[in-house]
């Protein structure tokens, strides 16, 4: 259990500083949502946004204020698989066309998808490793035939899904308090 929790802390030290590194030591470019997204600050300068539930237009002459409470009450929730690039420069993305959503604020925006896309899939793995414990557990709890050690194994293995469920819930939670405290999103 020890060796886990290093591997784990290992892990987890690791993409937290990687991550941000890797995306600010980037150029500037597009990058495609993997979820939708909720941003309440800065503006958004093409595409089209939506606001509680109503879609809006925003263009160069028109932007959309994502930070406005009179027209953006909950903020501006911008669409997966859309491409978010830089507002003032002229790029392609990968699929040759200009981003769909430019904005200022497109650094912090890609930042925001890679960490969600991280803990979505970190989230998915270790459920799924949580539910191979619980049936290992009770497998070994089941065919113990009453020989105590193989009870205590299997008690273990469900402690350690029960462990793997809290960790999952806890790569979906961090995240979402930060950016809110950061106030990005909420």
């Amino acid at each position: 259990m020890k060796k886990f929790s290093w591997v784990l802390a290992l892990f987890i030290l690791i993409v937290t500083t990687v991550l941000p590194i890797a995306v600010g030591a980037e150029t500037a470019k597009c990058c495609k949502l993997a979820a939708d997204l909720r941003w309440i600050s800065g503006k958004i300068y093409s595409g089209t946004v939506f606001s509680d539930g109503n879609p809006v237009n925003c263009t160069d002459a028109s932007p959309c204020n994502c930070s406005d409470k009179s027209n953006f009450s909950s903020g501006c929730y911008l669409s997966k698989g859309k491409t978010v690039g830089p507002e003032k420069t002229a790029i392609t993305c990968d699929d040759g066309n200009p981003p769909y959503y430019k904005t200022d604020a497109q650094g912090m925006i890609c930042l925001l998808n890679g960490i969600k896309m991280v803990t979505n899939w970190f989230s998915t793995i270790v459920m799924a490793l949580a539910i191979a414990f619980i049936a290992l557990g009770g497998f070994n709890i089941i065919t113990a035939g009453g020989t105590p050690d193989k009870v205590t194994t299997g008690k273990n293995y469900i402690v350690f899904a029960l462990i793997a469920f809290f960790i999952s819930a806890l790569s979906k939670i961090v995240p979402s308090i930060i950016v809110t405290l950061m106030g990005l999103s909420k």
